[in-house]
């Protein structure tokens, strides 16, 4: 980070070395920048064909924001979220390996995984006056200890960032500062960067949008990320719902906050679920040690989804990676589901038979009880859904929607549209109603009476008597006018 000292406003953000311009072999040059300055630029990381994608799915959003209505947010600044759902090059800028190998080595001394906290297209017009500098961290009042960081921040450069159009201000080595010392006018550099580069900074250091001179816009998108156990600035369940969410790649799902925090961080119960009743599994012990010594073979380095993927008789590419899929216990339990085997390690490791440990990715390992297990000592309980292995077995009851053909298409759209209005007249949510799952066991097992309706998943007595005369009208009503009765 270098300052030219002879005009405070001139001052630039820099990279500290030319070597870091490289970012793939500089993540140590970057993070030591980071813990001096807290801020740095990374030169050219965008690739032209993301910044014409990011440029084109921003516009239509921007033609309808309204700028900002205090001092804080500006008067001529606009302001554009929900980025994970409304822009696909977005989601690639979040999963940039490189920002998410530092982020995770930045905030991972306070934190087992890490989420993506805030989203936002930030464009400064011409005429605006300088935003207050401040701290990130101040979304969380002030009650975290400031010896903890709880930010990772990434501005990416949409155009070019310039003194003129307002590139960010910012305070290097303010992070160590006394949070009332207020920053003199040479302390203050900018930001100046080129489009498709990236300015990384953490949440304590000082900072803020600068003052637009010219007669252009400056427009940034801002990625930032937080420990998983802190509640994140932009609400990603409302701003991404499951319904958009269920799309993506797990590792994104993962990141903007549909997983665990730690290893009971932030489970859910589906409230869609009626059949949770539960049932003891037939043979448990013998499941118990052959999830134990799947645990013992795989080096006790994998955490239950691994585990689980190796026993279901999985050919991805980790699994290959590692050579698991040769391993005897690969596909050796591949008549249960992977999510039924999670849930089993869970209940082994509640009740002491395998040990959680600790990490950004926690990993299964053996207690002495375990290993006592695997000699044939003791006995293990295991429970499960009432009926949830028949049901997920059902062949035309996996995949996702966008997988249905022909009638059953069509009858899926129907339901759906259904469920829209439904929702609408008792003023809920439409997953509430039901999920996509049901709708699809619903348009391609196509139930003629309650019986049969209560085989399908997500429709318990309680819904089978409220929504089940309704749907299975629309159903009739549909197969009717399918045979052109």
């Amino acid at each position: 980070m270098h300052h030219q000292q002879d005009n405070p406003k001139n001052q630039h953000l820099r990279s500290t070395s030319q070597e870091i311009r490289f970012y793939g072999k500089t993540t140590e040059s970057i993070l030591h920048a980071l813990e001096e300055d807290a801020g740095v630029i990374i030169d050219n990381v965008m690739t032209d064909d993301q910044l014409s994608s990011i440029q084109k799915e921003l516009k239509p959003y921007l033609k309808q924001a309204q700028n900002g209505q205090d001092n804080f947010t500006g008067f001529k600044t606009q302001r554009v979220g929900a980025l994970i759902a409304r822009s696909a090059t977005s989601r690639d800028l979040a999963m940039h390996s490189m920002i998410n190998q530092m982020a995770e080595l930045f905030l991972q001394d306070h934190c087992d995984n890490y989420q993506l906290h805030f989203t936002s297209a930030i464009n400064i017009g011409p005429g605006e006056t300088p935003q207050i500098l401040h701290r990130d961290r101040g979304v969380w009042g002030g009650y975290v200890p400031r010896k903890i960081e709880t930010q990772f921040s990434a501005i990416w450069a949409i155009t070019d960032f310039t003194f003129e159009n307002g590139a960010t201000q910012i305070v290097p080595g303010s992070h160590k500062w006394d949070k009332d010392r207020k920053p003199k006018p040479d302390e203050i550099a900018y930001a100046e960067m080129k489009a498709k580069s990236v300015l990384i900074y953490t949440g304590s250091v000082l900072h803020g949008g600068g003052e637009n001179n010219s007669k252009e816009s400056r427009l940034g998108v801002f990625l930032h990320y937080a420990p998983s156990w802190l509640r994140q600035e932009e609400n990603q369940y409302l701003s991404c719902p499951p319904e958009i969410a269920k799309d993506f790649s797990p590792e994104l799902r993962k990141l903007i906050g549909y997983s665990k925090g730690g290893y009971v961080l932030g489970f859910y119960t589906d409230p869609n679920d009626e059949t949770g009743e539960l049932e003891s599994v037939s043979d448990s012990t013998s499941l118990a040690r052959a999830l134990v010594s799947a645990v013992l073979a795989t080096g006790e380095r994998f955490g239950a989804q691994h585990i689980s993927e190796v026993l279901r008789g999985s050919n991805a590419a980790r699994i290959h990676k590692y050579k698991h899929n040769e391993l005897p216990c690969h596909g050796s339990l591949k008549e249960h589901t992977t999510s039924t085997m999670r849930a089993w390690l869970e209940q082994l490791a509640s009740q002491g038979y395998l040990r959680v440990e600790p990490g950004p990715y926690p990993t299964l390992s053996l207690t002495p009880e375990g290993r006592a297990l695997l000699k044939g000592e003791g006995a293990v309980a295991l429970v499960q859904a009432a009926g949830s292995e028949r049901k997920a077995r059902s062949p035309k009851r996996r995949g996702a929607a966008t997988s249905l053909k022909g009638k059953d298409r069509e009858l899926f759209e129907t339901l759906r549209t259904l469920r829209q209005s439904l929702a609408a007249e008792r003023k809920i949510p439409p997953y509430l109603i039901c999920n996509d799952r049901t709708l699809i066991a619903l348009a391609t097992e196509r139930p003629t009476d309650r019986a049969e309706l209560l085989e399908i998943p997500g429709i318990g007595e309680k819904k089978a008597s409220d929504l089940g005369p309704i749907f299975l009208k629309a159903i009739a009503e549909f197969l009717k006018g399918d045979t052109g009765a």
